[in-house]
């Protein structure tokens, strides 16, 4: 699992506005006194100056405004509208977050399916016991979701963990 993307003392409004502002002021010509705005013609290429401070965010956030920036300089060069970095920040975290989610079933579905179905057969009487159609898509949810249950809170515990280390 990636570790957690802000601290606990971080505000995320603060720090999603920040980061909203950084490629908006990438956007902006420079401008030159008594000399012509833009001397070609062409738009100004978008990338981060060497001016702009270090934000304080993990290497998860960083990496996730760096792509952002990157494919907003390439819709630049298209006239087309740049993205949304707080609406980019939250579609990528909450993407990597299922496909960790989708790894973590990958890794455990089998057993938590084989223990719920082994359940079934002992309150059957039949080790050979299988579902129907309609029993296997009512199994198929109780496994999902207690498979949400085991996966949020492994994360609450390395949280935890993670937190504990800082201190």
């Amino acid at each position: 699992m990636a570790k957690l993307d802000f601290a606990l003392n971080i505000n995320r409004r603060r720090l999603l506005a920040s980061a909203a502002a950084l490629p908006a002021a990438c956007v902006v010509p420079e401008i030159r006194c008594g000399g012509p705005l833009n001397p070609a013609g062409a738009a100004q290429p978008l990338s981060p100056p060497s001016t702009i401070p270090a934000l304080n965010v993990s290497a998860a956030t960083a990496r996730r405004l760096g792509d952002i920036a990157r494919r907003n300089a390439t819709r630049q060069e298209a006239s087309l509208p740049l993205l949304s970095v707080v609406r980019e920040l939250r579609r990528m975290k909450e993407q990597d977050e299922q496909e960790e989610f989708e790894r973590f079933v990958a890794a455990h579905g089998r057993a938590v399916l084989e223990g719920i179905l082994q359940r079934r057969r002992e309150e059957e009487g039949d080790p050979n016991w299988r579902p129907r159609w309609a029993e296997s898509v009512g199994i198929g949810t109780r496994v999902r979701r207690v498979l949400m249950e085991q996966f949020n809170q492994a994360r609450r515990e390395r949280a935890l963990k993670s937190d504990g280390s800082r201190l």
